[in-house]
C-alpha cells in the first residue's frame, strides 16, 4: 500500500482528494520542492526546507507548519512507505477559492508529498 502527506496526516494514496478549486490546480500557485532519498535519509533536508520557505516568501504564501513539523512529516512519509532509495516530493499550494487571478491573503495553504522508490532500471541508467 502507498501513503501520502495530506495536510498533516499520512494516509492510502486511494483516499487523497485535491479540490477542483485548489489554485495550485488552476494556476500552478504553490510551490514544491524534490528531495533525494539515500538509504532512508533525506539529502541536504535542511537545504529543501530553507528554499521552500524562500519561494514561500517570495510568493506571499504562508507555510503551514513550522520547519520542524516539516521534517517530522518528511520523516514519517519515507517511513510509512517504507522508502529505502528514491524522492519525495512536496508541494504546497495556496489553497482553495473560487477561480479568480488576484488571491486572497490568509488562504488556508494546502500541503501535499508523496513517495517514489526508485527501480533498479533507474539505478541502472544513473537516475540515482
Amino acid at each position: 500500500m502507498n501513503f501520502v502527506l495530506q495536510h498533516d496526516e499520512i494516509i492510502e494514496s486511494s483516499k487523497a482528494v485535491v479540490q477542483i478549486n485548489d489554485r495550485g490546480y488552476h494556476f500552478g500557485d504553490g510551490i514544491y520542492e524534490v528531495i533525494r532519498i539515500y538509504k532512508q535519509k533525506p539529502f541536504t533536508l535542511d537545504r529543501h526546507i530553507e528554499r521552500l520557505v524562500e519561494s514561500a516568501c517570495k510568493l506571499d504564501l504562508t507555510i503551514p507548519f513550522s520547519q520542524k513539523k516539516m521534517k517530522e512529516l518528511i520523516f514519517a512519509l519515507i517511513n510509512k512507505n517504507k522508502l529505502v532509495e528514491g524522492i519525495v516530493y512536496i508541494q504546497i499550494t495556496r489553497g482553495v477559492s473560487p477561480r479568480n487571478h488576484l488571491y486572497h491573503r490568509g488562504e488556508n495553504p494546502i500541503l501535499t508529498g508523496f513517495t517514489q522508490p526508485f527501480t533498479l532500471d533507474e539505478k541502472q541508467e544513473g537516475w540515482y
